[in-house]
């Protein structure tokens, strides 16, 4: 099973230092979450958060993922990077395919892309993104990008994206992968489109079932033997039994929660690295 470690919640300067360190113990690949921005009043219910709550504090650094993975593959060679998740369609499908290949081609084919459709509806307000139409656009989106990121003359006339012909460029070496976040019937579909599934913040008793309908999604659309990732959260009573489990269930990547939550803002790099290596032991034994 592959490692992550969300670097999320991390102050911006310590973020390529802390995915060096990373690297340096064997993880497979960082994430980072995102938003593009934090409203003052926030009165969407977080689907994430059982307690209720925006779930994050108002001053945590969301640092765009894309800048901080040009900067982090400048100083590692094999670490992966993760956006965990991108909120697709906020933005400018152009916007989005800059983004993405222009990372891809900086840190040599590193780059795995994960998407959702977002929660946070007074976000899109501020971004005069339209939000009831978000999951139409974003399957749109998604079709759009992987022809973008090919390196394709793509012209467009579907309902939400109407452009002449036109290419992106520079594009990847390499084929961008998609993972697609969510636990709806729709969300899981649009997973088995793509590459694989995204899980946040779930317990063990509340993913399992969610596994099992993902496993049906693929048997219904014939694409349950296509190679799939699936990749979840390091849940809070996480060991090694239960690594084993998830493994057992399809799971091939756990994410390890920020260090920063278990060593603090003051910590050194070495107790960093111990947080980190404290996950790959568990998750490899």
């Amino acid at each position: 099973m592959e490692t992550w470690q969300n670097l999320g919640f991390t102050p911006p300067g310590m973020l390529v230092e802390l995915a060096v360190a990373a690297e340096e113990v064997g993880f497979d690949g960082v994430s980072l979450p995102e938003h593009l921005v934090t409203p003052t009043t926030i009165m969407t219910p977080n689907p994430y958060v059982p307690a209720g709550g925006a779930g994050y504090p108002p001053e945590t650094p969301f640092i765009d993922p894309f800048v901080a993975f040009g900067a982090i593959g400048a100083c590692t060679t094999t670490l992966r990077m993760l956006a965990n998740v991108y909120v697709l369609p906020l933005r400018h499908l152009f916007v989005a395919a800059k983004s993405v290949s222009s990372a891809a081609v900086m840190t040599r084919d590193r780059i795995v892309l994960g998407v959702g459709i977002g929660w946070l509806r007074e976000e899109f307000a501020a971004a005069g993104a339209s939000f009831d139409d978000r999951g139409a656009r974003t399957d749109e989106m998604l079709e759009l990008l992987e022809r973008l990121l090919r390196g394709e003359l793509v012209q467009s006339t579907s309902p939400h994206h109407r452009f002449a012909e036109l290419r992106i460029t520079p594009v990847p070496n390499m084929r961008v992968p998609v993972l697609v976040g969510g636990a709806s019937g729709p969300a899981l579909r649009r997973a088995v489109r793509a590459d694989g599934w995204i899980g946040v913040n779930y317990v063990e008793d509340a993913l399992l079932p969610i596994l099992a309908r993902l496993g049906r999604a693929r048997e219904a659309a014939g694409d349950a033997h296509r190679p799939f990732q699936v990749i979840v959260s390091r849940p809070p009573d996480f060991d090694r039994a239960m690594a084993q489990r998830y493994a057992a269930s399809g799971v091939t990547g756990m994410v390890n929660r920020p260090t920063i939550f278990a060593v603090g803002e003051d910590a050194t790099i070495d107790d960093h690295k111990d947080a980190m290596r404290e996950f790959v032991e568990l998750v490899r034994g």
